[in-house]
């Protein structure tokens, strides 16, 4: 079954209209590096022929019914219109210089709007190289569109195994076969699942509602942020969590199937999970943070309290309407201090229009938050990107620490038993 067999204008999901308002408007920006340098001559038959074929969304704008609703129609596409190629006055540049450039375009992209009376989506060719490969495509998505798990099938279907371009790609997998929020049946009926689940969704109310983080070097423009007492500030970080009956990647064609496991769309909702404080005893063996955002996760994966949450935002919507629900959404992403999500990426080396791929990761941009986090795997490498608020986050500062800490929390492990990881 093709999206393109939608004949009538479809309303967006309830996702899709909170994700696209005037208080909130995010995108989906994902890099993929090249080792050899871009030929653009073959990036336009494959939008025509790989891309638009996945789904209509490619395809269509976002307008508003005859009862003020938005809905999707289908438009004839210009693919000149979606692609750019940036261009820089020095050809003969270095590698730090094209560094710089790079970095540059990526802040610029990330802070422009897309144009509402074309698709929503972009492609952007840098064939300038970088200390990191010969050449970068960015795709730059309205989330919108749909989700990073949409997103990376998306990925998965147009490009092609690296060592047999003739053999189907492999879709990565999860050892688990059932979502993080799907549980046992007799787990979610004793009274125990549903006391905690009744706790954390009741502190989940209150975080989005009324309790907004504490002033820290995450939240505040102040420098007096930065001193022992923030150390301790209450911190939580939103985590994505993919409410699909099923975590292995399954084709485009099967998840536009009725009655689909894994449905194209935004299916997701954010879980608050509590930053660990500092204390002497994580200072001396820092993976006592590891383990302690472990057992957070854990905690929330196994609730009610997520569910719950969607089911809120489905009320709000239905009774007082879509900005209702738009508001509260906003408060859950505006009241935590930072944002974090990850993806599965490919298994094996892939090639895109035969362009052998390097590296590959993705970040999220336009959040409320002055710190996002993401997280790629990529051949077995995890890609870990950060993206910060400009002229308030140190992003060399940053990277330093978290460098500093992942050497500390690595030697930590090597004596960990296995039996606490």
């Amino acid at each position: 079954m093709s999206c393109f067999e939608e004949d009538v204008p479809v309303p967006l999901s309830p996702m899709a209209d909170y994700f696209s308002s005037t208080l909130i408007n995010v995108f989906v920006i994902a890099v993929a590096e090249s080792e050899i340098p871009i030929d653009d001559s073959k990036v336009q038959p494959l939008l025509k022929n790989k891309l638009l074929p996945i789904c209509s969304r490619f395809s269509s704008i976002m307008v508003a019914d005859k009862n003020g609703k938005k809905v999707w129609k289908q438009v004839d596409v210009n693919l000149q219109d979606h692609i750019k190629i940036p261009k820089f006055t020095s050809t003969n540049g270095t590698l730090k210089l094209y560094d710089e450039c790079f970095d540059e375009y990526m802040s610029k992209i990330a802070m422009e709007q897309l144009r509402e009376d074309k698709p929503l989506w972009e492609l952007h060719l840098f064939k300038y190289p970088t200390s990191k490969c010969e050449g970068t495509f960015i795709f730059k998505l309205h989330h919108a569109l749909g989700d990073g798990y949409s997103f990376m099938t998306t990925f998965l279907s147009i490009v092609e195994s690296s060592d047999n371009p003739s053999v189907p790609i492999k879709f990565p997998s999860s050892k688990s076969s059932t979502s993080t929020n799907a549980m046992p049946k007799q787990l979610s009926q004793t009274a125990s699942m549903v006391f905690k689940s009744a706790f954390d969704f009741g502190w989940s109310l209150l975080k989005n509602s009324l309790i907004p983080d504490e002033q820290t070097p995450l939240r505040s423009g102040h420098e007096d942020a930065k001193n022992h007492r923030s150390r301790t500030a209450e911190t939580t970080a939103l985590v994505l969590l993919n409410t699909r009956n099923i975590r292995a990647y399954i084709s485009a064609k099967e998840m536009h199937a009725t009655n689909s496991k894994a449905p194209w769309g935004n299916r997701f909702h954010f879980m608050h999970v509590p930053v660990p404080m500092l204390s002497d005893k994580k200072e001396l063996n820092p993976l006592e943070f590891v383990l302690d955002a472990k057992k957070n996760i854990n905690r929330q994966r196994n609730s009610l309290a997520v569910p719950m949450t969607g089911v809120l935002l489905r009320l709000l919507n239905q009774i007082k309407g879509p900005e209702a629900a738009t508001n509260y959404m906003y408060k859950i992403m505006n009241n935590a201090s930072l944002s974090i999500s990850h993806m599965v990426g490919p298994e094996e080396k892939v090639t895109l229009v035969n362009h052998p791929i390097k590296g590959f990761y993705f970040m999220t941009v336009g959040l409320s938050q002055s710190m996002t986090v993401t997280i790629t795997s990529y051949m077995g490498y995890l890609r870990v990107g950060f993206g910060v608020e400009e002229g308030f986050i140190d992003e060399y500062q940053l990277k330093s620490c978290f460098d500093i800490s992942l050497q500390m929390i690595l030697e930590a492990a090597k004596n960990l038993p296995k039996s606490r990881l």
